[in-house]
């Protein structure tokens, strides 16, 4: 640890931290009291894959001093506290943990009490209630209050409302774009309360995962100081990405009900249009659309690798002209990115300005356009056929071949959210 515990403490004003273990159930927490001058501390408890005892000592103690203020803020005779388990709840979750940490917190005389938090649910607060009272939030049927998630997620969006009045002078949602990160039992809940009020939503998943973006005119100055600066020697993939009708789909999921999943489909999206036409999305009951075009069309994804430092990253930059994206070749800064740059501009028509030898690659098979791009059909342009009047091979556009629907191509959490909103709209029918 950087700081000892006590300098920690003293550093946010904290009454008491307590470490729980027990090895037989692999138990380890930390809780932490900060302040019970008004009332008995309260807070969740939160399970994590902390990287280190250091982190989680770090979160408990920020936590737990929020508890506090937002205890005092709502007129509350509670103090505040917090509990973190160190474990993934997605692998190491069981009833003797939690029985176990509830008789930790028993320990305490009340003078902390817990609730769910993220990574724990009213089940494992079921098992701490086993082996304690002082814990709140278990199912109605015992008296408690049952699932907390839905009350703060009411909490999270009111204050969206209320940023968009202070900012807007209207906290009307319709109309407007909101992304979630993450979608557990807080996220579910906004999200729908989101749906709902006409907003769309864009459900992004932490993966660990790190993405650097930067403008296309900073493009090639960025990879240079990444390789020269920051040690990321290789760029192990480079491609090109057609954000036309990103999140759409063109299946029927808005007519749905609670006993079944409608397998219609409206609108022609990727690849399902015939030569000379645009692809189309779900309308819900107006039937189909024109796909949404993005402001920003194509963009350029460099995969890179820092064997040095044990690190990968993702380099992204937009075109800043759909009708003729051009952004800077990196071929200068790592050569191996030569014939993936060639690929993104066969594929995408992506020209990369400064490369030594951009050619296209189909050219030889007298390929029409760019298979790759969102808005050209997967039966192709034109094809070939030898005609007998003329005596000679032509080209011509396709007409031998009727397009089809392949597999849904929607985004999961968009396709979930849109299935909710129709078994709504079908129950407020009833």
């Amino acid at each position: 640890m950087s700081q000892t515990v006590i300098t920690q403490m003293e550093e946010f004003d904290h009454e008491e931290v307590v470490f729980f273990q027990n090895k037989e159930v692999g138990l380890k927490a930390i809780v932490a009291i900060h302040n019970t001058t008004l009332g008995p501390a309260l807070g969740g408890c939160r399970m994590w894959p902390y990287a280190s005892e250091d982190e989680a000592l770090q979160d408990v103690l920020r936590l737990s001093r929020g508890m506090t203020y937002k205890a005092a803020a709502a007129g509350l005779n509670l103090g505040g506290g917090k509990a973190v388990i160190i474990g993934d709840p997605k692998r190491e979750k069981s009833q003797a943990l939690f029985t176990c940490f509830g008789t930790f917190i028993n320990t305490l005389g009340g003078r902390y009490i817990t609730a769910e938090d993220v990574g724990t649910d009213v089940n494992d607060i079921e098992y701490m209630f086993t082996a304690t009272d002082y814990v709140v939030g278990v199912e109605t049927s015992h008296g408690g209050s049952g699932d907390p998630s839905p009350f703060t997620a009411l909490g999270v969006f009111q204050g969206i409302q209320a940023c968009l009045n202070r900012q807007f002078g209207d906290e009307t949602l319709r109309g407007r774009t909101v992304v979630v990160q993450g979608v557990g039992n807080v996220g579910r809940n906004l999200v729908r309360m989101l749906v709902d009020a006409g907003a769309k939503v864009i459900v992004v998943e932490p993966r660990g995962e790190v993405t650097l973006e930067v403008p296309a005119a900073e493009w090639h100055a960025t990879a240079l100081a990444l390789r020269d600066e920051f040690g990321f020697e290789q760029a192990v993939d480079l491609c090109g990405v057609d954000y036309l009708g990103y999140g759409s789909d063109e299946w029927d999921t808005a007519d749905v009900s609670s006993q079944g999943f409608s397998r219609g489909v409206e609108g022609k999206a990727q690849g399902r249009f015939a030569w000379g036409e645009f692809p189309t999305e779900e309308n819900g009951a107006d039937g189909a659309r024109p796909q949404h075009m993005p402001t920003q069309r194509f963009a350029v994804v460099a995969q890179l690798r820092s064997y040095q430092h044990n690190l990968m990253m993702h380099l992204r930059c937009f075109a800043p002209d759909e009708a003729l994206p051009v952004v800077s070749s990196l071929t200068s800064v790592w050569p191996g990115l030569n014939w993936f740059e060639r690929e993104a501009f066969d594929l995408y028509g992506v020209i990369f300005e400064g490369h030594p030898d951009l050619r296209r690659i189909l050219t030889d098979y007298g390929f029409v356009g760019h298979p790759f791009r969102k808005d050209f059909p997967l039966i192709g342009n034109v094809e070939v056929r030898y005609d007998e009047e003329k005596k000679r091979v032509i080209y011509e556009p396709v007409t031998s071949v009727e397009p089809r629907v392949g597999v849904p191509r929607v985004i999961r959490d968009d396709a979930r959210l849109q299935t909710a909103a129709g078994e709504r709209a079908q129950e407020a029918v009833k």
